[in-house]
């Protein structure tokens, strides 16, 4: 699996890595984490994270800092890893 750039902007498996890596929080975002929003009927955090076209649920908190915790923990396991991945593969153009 190779990096590749297009139009300058470094993609692997037709995720943009540059997205991944300077992801900016929301104006309206309200818990000041990306992916952690309160659910006034439920009364409780939501915690969702989206990774190659894929919306993943981290379910429902009763404190912040637990969803807080489950978005962290989710954006080790795919982010870093993938991140880690394409450091190690040869960049071509495209």
């Amino acid at each position: 699996m190779y990096n590749k750039l297009r139009n300058g902007v470094e993609h692997m498996s037709g995720t943009n890595l540059n997205r991944i890596k300077n992801k900016r929080m929301q104006k309206n975002n309200t818990s000041g984490v990306t992916g952690v929003s309160f659910h006034s009927r439920k009364g409780q955090w939501y915690a969702r994270i989206s990774f190659k076209g894929k919306s993943h649920s981290l379910g429902y908190f009763d404190k912040l800092q637990d969803a807080i915790d489950a978005r962290k923990e989710a954006e080790t396991k795919l982010f870093d890893q993938f991140v880690s991945q394409t450091n190690k593969k040869k960049i071509i153009e495209v």
